[in-house]
């Protein structure tokens, strides 16, 4: 299921945690240059004047920008009264993975689905008596910590999967699916460039297989 909306609400903690996780894990996957190369050329050829497309090849990272830097308001939770709007660049990333055929994706969701109805009851479970920052909690007894060892693990079993698929690879928004959670940690304080930003999300996605 998504949730169409462009300004970050909320995200469970659970969730913030386990794609910090994915992001900064690292990506040691090398993928085939000639798949590279053609999806990065789709990308170029869809972008509007002033977009540009370009491949991180250390990182297997496709960033899509704006030229030059706009006004944004940071989207990020918990905000203060006085924050104000700062000059960003204004960019979308997409990670290249390795690819997962559709058979395989659908079993992974599932299992997904269900671990982390598991994740979601434990993390609500350990919140209640535990103290915490986020989704990191501290112990106060065995029971408590054999809790909290049974809850990290649980995350570990989550499966990290692509968003999309180009011919022999997977991609996947980082940090956040802007489908999902908007613009993220700034969105545009200019309308046009807003509409300007989701229609290039349109083209990106226009250009990558859904799974």
């Amino acid at each position: 299921m998504k949730i169409h909306r462009f300004l970050l609400c909320c995200l469970t903690v659970p969730l913030i945690a386990r794609m910090a996780v994915a992001v900064d894990s690292g990506n040691n996957f090398h993928p085939p240059p000639t798949t590279v190369h053609e999806v990065v050329r789709a990308l170029k050829e869809q972008m509007p004047q002033g977009w540009s497309a370009n491949y991180d090849q250390e990182n297997a990272v496709i960033e899509i920008g704006r030229d030059g830097e706009i006004w944004a308001e940071s989207t990020l939770p918990n905000q203060g009264p006085n924050q104000k709007d700062e000059r960003v660049k204004f960019s979308f990333a997409l990670r290249l993975v390795p690819f997962v055929s559709k058979e395989a994706w659908r079993k992974l969701t599932d299992e997904n689905q269900q671990t982390q109805k598991k994740v979601d009851a434990l993390f609500a479970e350990l919140s209640h008596h535990l103290p915490h920052m986020g989704d990191a909690f501290v112990g106060t007894d065995d029971e408590s910590k054999k809790k909290i060892a049974e809850y990290e693990h649980l995350k570990g079993e989550l499966h990290d999967l692509p968003r999309f698929y180009f011919r022999d690879v997977g991609l996947e928004w980082i940090p956040l699916d802007p489908d999902l959670w908007g613009f993220y940690p700034y969105a545009p304080v200019d309308e046009g460039v807003f509409r300007e930003g989701k229609d290039v999300i349109k083209k990106i996605e226009g250009v990558l297989s859904s799974y």
